[in-house]
């Protein structure tokens, strides 16, 4: 016994490792990780699996495995504290500002020219690193745009005494600031240092990413780790004799690490990560390359980590943000592409120049420029409410109201839900399948799931209105399937004398607690698991139902699992317009409308 639970450890480890980071290691990689004979060594118990891209000479891409010390705190005792937040920030010009001194005493805003920006960002971290400064703050600015100055935020450091960096013909002014007579090839003294970009997604991103809940349900004092990824590139230039070094954002990337690190947010823990893809910033496939070689790897032995010491509990613990703005449409394509196994949220700055345009007049952060987005909003269409579907659509969402009410009556009555069809997770989970041959009138087959006997497999609702409607009528078409609603409901007390929010006159928003059932309590534990999670994600994804409580809202919305979702594919090839409805909660006043084929 004791020989298959050391084997059966080590397979596990093999498991998390090659799923979390794409890759296939090698098993006497995993094994030295894990220790001899398969024994998992002791408090130094999460493999930590790092990929290094493409060496330049075309080397092939390594692996390395090795076991991260965690101290005291075990995987096997549920005590692993952290909890994982990501930003992945792609460096761009329009990250660095500077406040040049004129010889006349006057003040220009500026940024390097477009060839000069490695060298003049590699001469400010020199000058950063050994002048004197001083942080500048300014006021954060709320969603209702009024100025908290009680919450501020650093933008950049302004220099004692101006530092010289490069010629003023190295630095781009603004046009308005152009007229100020100032030869090209005098010293240019810089007296301010800004990042308008970070300025703005730094504090938005430890907003998002706090931590909601302190202790997790064992008891254990979670803590948040927090890691920031610099993207760096460079354009091949279309100027003939320029280097293509010369526009690199790695110089850049370096300034904002010890910006943020010394004078933006010591205090902070944050963990900053310079990733240099090259040249082939402009090209799909260098890319495309490059997240997956290089960035993605990275991301995703951070995950791995949390699935050694986590199991399937990982994702409670794993956030990642994006920050999308003004760069190339190649880069932006292939991170998106290549990150969305991990489920961000984004940051998207729709205007990168404000702080260009308003210097020196700028007395606080804002945010109109500014737009959260969790990542179901930008996968799945944003729910419809019902006067926008379809009349197909909307008899079908009525169908499965009707089958809703059907169902908690039926929880009055005696029934054996509880003890044998549902013992497993008590989720009942409805669907209801619109069938509609040509010429005809639609038609609608119920379903629902049953954990009979997990060796065998649950059966689920999607697939239980399948066989339904094929049962009832053995000439349906695939083509002949036009919809399928699916919805969790709750399992509860249902005495409408007692005002129970499952009684026909109270299906609508403003109810503000569950019924008052013990029946209740094995749902306790999934809303406690997910709210640990320190993620805007759950805030923004029940933002419609933010009123209604956890009885109604259930498992809602609920897609469809792996092998319906095969099931469905295989409908949709003949009917690519065949499409799932979801639904925020039990109320049912909104729908998502998610087609199978995308």
């Amino acid at each position: 016994m004791s020989r298959w639970i050391r084997s059966a450890a080590l397979t596990s480890y093999r498991h998390a490792v090659r799923f979390c980071c794409g890759m296939r290691v090698p098993d006497e990689m995993v094994q030295a990780a894990a220790g001899k004979k398969g024994r998992v060594a002791p408090r130094r118990r999460i493999v930590s699996v790092l990929m290094a891209g493409p060496a330049p000479n075309g080397a092939a891409m390594t692996a390395v495995v090795t076991p991260l010390d965690l101290g005291d705190h075990h995987a096997d005792d549920g005590r692993f504290p952290y909890l994982y937040s990501i930003l992945v920030h792609t460096t761009t010009h329009a990250d660095v500002h500077v406040s040049l001194r004129l010889a006349n005493g006057a003040s220009a805003i500026a940024r390097p020219h477009y060839s000069r920006y490695a060298a003049l960002c590699g001469a400010l971290i020199a000058r950063l690193q050994t002048a004197q400064c001083r942080v500048v703050y300014l006021p954060d600015m709320k969603a209702n745009d009024v100025c908290d100055s009680s919450a501020l935020s650093p933008i950049g450091v302004e220099f004692d005494t101006p530092v010289p960096v490069g010629t003023v013909g190295d630095w781009r002014m603004r046009t308005r600031d152009e007229c100020q007579e100032e030869p090209q090839d005098s010293v240019a003294n810089v007296s301010a240092l800004y990042f308008p970009l970070l300025a703005t997604v730094i504090p938005m991103w430890l907003d998002m990413s706090k931590v909601t809940v302190d202790v997790g349900p064992d008891g254990t004092v979670l803590r948040r780790r927090k890691f920031v990824y610099l993207i760096a590139g460079s354009g091949i230039p279309r100027t003939p004799g320029h280097d293509y070094t010369g526009n690199s954002t790695f110089q850049l990337a370096r300034l904002m690490e010890i910006y943020l690190k010394t004078f933006g947010y010591p205090t902070r823990d944050i963990e900053t990560i310079v990733v240099d893809s090259g040249p082939g910033l402009f090209a799909f496939s260098a890319n495309v390359r490059f997240m997956q070689q290089s960035l993605r790897p990275l991301i995703a032995a951070k995950r791995a980590e949390l699935a050694a010491a986590l199991g399937e509990e990982w994702p409670t613990r794993f956030y990642i943000m994006i920050s999308l703005k003004s760069d190339t449409a190649a880069r932006t394509s292939a991170l998106m592409s290549s990150l969305r196994q991990f489920r961000p949220d984004y940051i998207h700055i729709s205007e990168s120049k404000t702080f260009w345009y308003g210097w020196p007049n700028v007395t606080q952060l804002w945010s109109s420029d500014i737009e959260f987005l969790d990542f179901d909003s930008v996968e799945a269409s944003p729910p419809s409410t019902l006067s926008e579907l379809e009349p197909l659509h909307l008899g079908l969402v009525e169908k499965m109201k009707e089958r809703r009410q059907a169902f908690v009556l039926a929880l009055r009555n005696d029934h054996e839900l509880r003890a044998f069809w549902l013992r497993k997770t008590f989720k009942p989970v409805l669907s209801v399948l619109l069938v509609m041959k040509p010429g005809g009138v639609p038609q609608y087959f119920s379903g629902m799931n049953m954990e009979v006997s997990m060796p065998t497999g649950s059966l689920c609702a999607e697939r239980n209105a399948i066989g339904n409607a094929l049962a009832q009528d053995p000439t349906l078409h695939r083509e002949h399937f036009k919809a399928m609603a699916v919805l969790s409901v709750s399992m509860g007390s249902a005495d409408p004398s007692n005002g129970d929010s499952t009684s026909t006159h109270h299906w609508h928003t403003d109810v503000a607690s569950p019924p008052n059932s013990p029946t209740l309590a094995a749902d306790a534990w999934d809303d406690r698991r997910f709210n640990i999670r320190p993620t805007r994600s759950q805030t923004m994804r029940h933002a419609t139902t933010q009123s209604v409580s956890p009885y109604l809202r259930a498992l809602n919305p609920i897609n469809p699992c792996g092998a319906c979702k095969e099931w469905l594919k295989k409908i949709a090839l003949v009917n690519p317009d065949f499409v799932v409805l979801t639904f925020p909660s039990m109320i049912c006043d909104s729908v998502f409308v998610r087609p199978v084929l995308r």
